[in-house]
């Protein structure tokens, strides 16, 4: 898989969480005649360690020419498959180690397999969370271990601690993984404020873009955007991302020859969000702010965020109703074919209506005219709109004649 090079806006660093250890009680036990005399298995907690020490005060108490330099163990899981990223299961002491009979500490260190990818990138804390495979069965913490005194013939006692290291917390400046703080932050202001920003795009970069959303309708597209790649000079891809990592929207082509992206969704609920944009192709998993890309676009990104724009041109009713009350609209009486449209202050549609037989209230009793009838609505400012047959109403405060 080809990992992304990432550009973010907007983030600041966390301290990561300090790694643990884990001690198993010490055991007192005799490897004796080249045989697996002595199997210990036991449970470790059920986390992630990167790895061990095993160290082992060895004596050769019957001074029968066992050497410390023949002391082996393993170390494995209860499915049998070997832990130590060595040749073997068998695993020489790192030091202390000789060709004597005389006691000594024999010291087992190593390293169970290591991560699997870079780990992966947050916009919202600046920090990488390493992909780290289950170095113990995590289902149930077991674990293995076997001691081996290779000589035959020979035996020795070993007084050993087992010592299981979690890892430790990453380091990686978020630089070595390609990743570039623009240094943007940007909250959407209410009332059609169009915010946007431009950053030049390499191959391979996803640019990420955070911002806080009020609540509502909201726009996003990369209008503006300008590069080439294949037959298709302004070819990108959109992704929206909650705080959590978890893919809200995405979009590739606006339209069938416009290979622009945008996502308009009616009422994004409000909070922080990031946006991602890429060239094409890419791809994202779903989770975890995760983009697979293999763009090869280099030039010029634009990232526009569009809340609606209230209408300047109105006629003001005043206030329709009390706290309590239901709220009705309707055009009874009219001499020709309405439709009505309801909005809050923000742009989300609320109601619509063609013919007032089809609403529940039905206040005009006819084919022609509309209603909106008996709503129940929060105190604040609402929009109507009033217009003829085949109206189609959008979040936005949007009505459009087909003709």
């Amino acid at each position: 898989m080809r990992r992304s090079a990432i550009a973010v806006i907007g983030a600041c660093a966390l301290s990561p969480a300090a790694a643990q250890d884990f001690t198993f009680p010490q055991l007192d036990f005799v490897v004796a005649n080249n045989q697996r005399l002595l199997d210990l298995t036991g449970f470790a907690p059920q986390r992630d360690f990167a790895s061990y020490t095993f160290t082992v005060e060895w004596q050769n108490p019957l001074m029968n020419g066992a050497q410390s330099s023949q002391a082996r163990f393993g170390l494995s899981t209860n499915f049998g498959a070997t832990l130590i990223n060595d040749a073997g299961s068998l695993v020489s002491p790192t030091f202390g180690a000789s060709n004597t009979s005389m006691p000594t500490t024999l010291v087992f260190t190593g390293d169970f397999l290591g991560p699997s990818s870079p780990g992966f990138y947050n916009p919202f804390t600046d920090t990488v969370t390493p992909s780290m495979p289950a170095l113990i069965d995590v289902s149930t913490g077991f674990f293995d271990i076997v001691a081996f005194q290779t000589q035959s013939g020979t035996s020795a006692s070993w007084l050993a601690t087992l010592t299981l290291h979690e890892p430790e917390p990453p380091e990686t400046d978020p630089e070595d993984l390609g990743i570039v703080d623009v240094g943007y932050e940007g909250a959407v202001p209410v009332n059609g404020f169009r915010d946007f920003t431009q950053e030049q795009i390499e191959e391979g970069q996803t640019l990420f873009y955070t911002f806080t959303h009020p609540g509502g309708p909201i726009t996003i597209d990369t209008d503006g955007s300008f590069f080439f790649i294949f037959d298709n000079p302004d070819d990108t891809i959109l992704y929206l991302f909650d705080t959590a990592g978890d893919l809200i929207a995405l979009n590739d082509d606006r339209g069938l020859d416009d290979f622009l992206s945008e996502i308009r969704l009616p009422d994004l609920p409000a909070g922080d969000y990031a946006v991602a944009v890429t060239g094409f192709p890419s791809s994202a998993s779903g989770s975890d702010f995760v983009i697979d890309n293999s763009s090869e676009s280099v030039g010029d990104v634009v990232v526009n965020v569009t809340l609606p724009r209230q209408p300047t041109a109105f006629t003001d009713l005043g206030v329709v109703a009390e706290a309590g009350q239901l709220v009705s609209l309707d055009t009874c009486g009219s001499d020709f074919d309405t439709e009505l449209g309801l909005w809050d202050c923000k742009g989300t549609l609320i109601a619509e209506n063609d013919d007032s037989i089809s609403d529940p209230a039905d206040l005009c009793g006819g084919l022609r005219q509309s209603s909106i009838g008996d709503r129940a609505l929060d105190a604040g400012t609402y929009f109507a709109a009033v217009s003829g047959f085949l109206t189609n109403h959008f979040a936005g405060f949007e009505a459009i004649v087909e003709f």
